[in-house]
């Protein structure tokens, strides 16, 4: 009998590709435990405009951000 082991592996959360050099661009919250980082790859970072986390206006709450400081669509938490 073999035993299955699942092992997570960070991925862009919007084209779902593992790759080097991900950026945190927001946090997903969760009501029953700590949130998980949204990441992305540098392809959809310039695709989509986004932010890094660590640039976000004050009071952006986590929410991804495009460069302009506008929301950005948030990707489904679902692979």
């Amino acid at each position: 009998m073999h035993e299955v082991v699942r092992v997570e592996v960070d991925a862009c959360s919007w084209c779902r590709k593992s790759a080097d050099g991900l950026v945190v661009v927001g946090i997903y919250h969760s009501d029953s435990g700590p949130g998980w980082d949204i990441l992305a790859c540098s392809w959809c970072m310039r695709l989509h405009d986004l932010l890094p986390l660590d640039a976000h206006p004050k009071g952006s709450w986590c929410i991804p951000r495009h460069r302009d400081g506008t929301p950005a669509a948030i990707p489904s938490a679902e692979p």
